[in-house]
């Protein structure tokens, strides 16, 4: 009542706002909460994108053996929270090993990054030259290259192969028996 200070409705009479039981107050509370639980809700998504991303790359690594696939780093490092998520290879190679030979790539460190809204859509780049090298069985001749920068656009289907991609490799050196070569 208006006798004893506060309106008919039971917010102050002067007109500011009322505590949090007060009508206004409830909103701004139920608002904050909402906002709390939405950041709680997605900051726990991204953790667990993060760690089935770190698993994945093992899981990945053993698996690919058995197609003649070896991938050897130094230690992978998970971040980028909150708008992406980030991969960093330290001394990553990648060997391909088949009948005609063995191909293997490496670099001082690999990068890649997707969003975490699609994490389907990977962008990888090698930090430092690539390195390229053809092994091919006994007594053929080997061959070299390296690129001052690797760059690779992936689409990862559901069964977790790539289901498409672009590679733009910069500056390519390198050496085969038939001599030298180089493009830019």
């Amino acid at each position: 009542s208006a006798a004893n200070g506060s309106a008919a409705n039971g917010s102050p009479a002067n007109g500011t706002l009322g505590p949090i039981g007060t009508e206004c107050g409830m909103r701004y509370f139920v608002l904050a909460a909402v906002l709390v639980v939405m950041v709680g809700g997605y900051t726990a998504y991204w953790f667990t994108l993060a760690t089935a991303t770190e698993e994945g790359i093992a899981t990945w690594q053993e698996a690919a053996r058995s197609d003649g696939v070896v991938l050897r780093h130094r230690g992978v490092a998970v971040g980028g929270y909150p708008f992406r998520l980030e991969v960093t290879l330290e001394s990553p190679s990648l060997s391909f090993e088949e009948a005609g030979g063995t191909t293997t790539l490496s670099t001082d460190e690999a990068f890649a990054v997707a969003q975490p809204w699609q994490p389907d859509h990977i962008l990888a780049r090698s930090i430092g030259p690539l390195r390229i090298d053809w092994r091919p069985p006994a007594g053929a001749p080997a061959a070299a290259a390296e690129a001052n920068e690797a760059e690779a656009s992936l689409r990862i289907g559901a069964d977790g192969r790539i289901d498409r991609g672009a590679i733009d490799l910069h500056a390519i050196r390198g050496e085969s028996a038939a001599g030298a070569f180089s493009a830019a």
